[in-house]
């Protein structure tokens, strides 16, 4: 038994090989990772394209519409562009970008959450343009990096 447990052991902890957290799933390739500093700048780029947008169209808009916003072409050099899935919701790299206006389009929430859902920061604004930083329950915090804002 223990000569089994090393042996899985050793193939799921491989670095470089594909492996798959669960027994009978299919093994995936490793996503490319968003940094802190990717996940802030994308937050705040989103929060800019909204404020232009609030004040060109009297209202704020949904993912598609934000990503047709000046600053997202060409992108800045501190983002990746997100490609869109559908009007509100892409991905960028390993995250699931959401921007949501309300139904009167007088508010808006856009949140930056890690796609598989394991652990790692999360990011999250609204209209007043702050931006919220947090982990799943159960997940340690986010170790400090030197992208980050400063406060």
């Amino acid at each position: 038994m223990k000569q089994f447990a090393l042996a899985a052991f050793v193939l799921l902890c491989v670095p470089g090989v594909p492996s798959s957290p669960w027994p009978g799933t299919p093994p995936q390739e490793p996503a490319e990772h968003l940094s802190q500093g990717e996940g802030y700048g994308l937050v705040r780029t989103v929060n800019t394209a909204e404020a232009e947008y609030l004040a060109s169209r009297q209202s704020y808009g949904n993912l598609e519409e934000v990503l047709g916003q000046r600053m997202f072409h060409p992108p800045a050099a501190h983002i990746s562009v997100p490609t869109a899935a559908d009007a509100f919701s892409g991905t960028v790299k390993d995250y699931k970008l959401t921007v949501i206006p309300s139904q009167g389009e007088r508010h808006y929430s856009v949140s930056l959450v890690r796609a598989d859902r394991l652990c790692g920061p999360a990011y999250f604004s609204d209209e007043s343009a702050v931006i919220y930083t947090g982990v799943a329950l159960g997940c340690p915090p986010p170790t400090t990096n030197s992208a980050s804002p400063k406060a």
